[in-house]
């Protein structure tokens, strides 16, 4: 009986913690695709067109061919970053997607000065 139930409490806690997984997987697209969103409306000069979010592990991204400009989320570590036009040939760190959510929520807010 005591192992039945240690294997029901086991059983349990995999779920959850496989369903919060997911979650979090979710909520990293669906946060990725408003923060590139709100970029494309706020520096259209940087992000001049929309584009599609491509994922080729562990990247969510869009390039945009017009600037020579790439910016994603990287899902290992969580953090937005920037390749190309001004920030050069090495990806550049802007914050974490957390972190940019929160401070900029998808409004008329300036995001931290983006060198132009």
């Amino acid at each position: 009986m005591k192992q039945h139930i240690k294997q029901l409490l086991l059983s349990a806690c995999t779920f959850f913690l496989l369903c919060n997984t997911h979650s979090v997987l979710a909520d990293t697209a669906s946060d990725t695709e408003t923060l590139l969103n709100w970029a494309e409306k706020t520096y259209p000069t940087i992000f001049p067109s929309h584009q599609a979010t491509q994922n080729i592990e562990p990247w969510l991204y869009r390039y945009y061919p017009e600037s020579g400009i790439y910016a994603g989320v990287n899902k290992n570590d969580n953090s937005v970053y920037v390749l190309g036009g001004p920030w050069g040939d090495n990806p550049t760190v802007i914050d974490t997607l957390a972190s940019l959510i929160r401070a900029y929520p998808v409004s008329s807010q300036a995001m931290p000065r983006i060198p132009q």
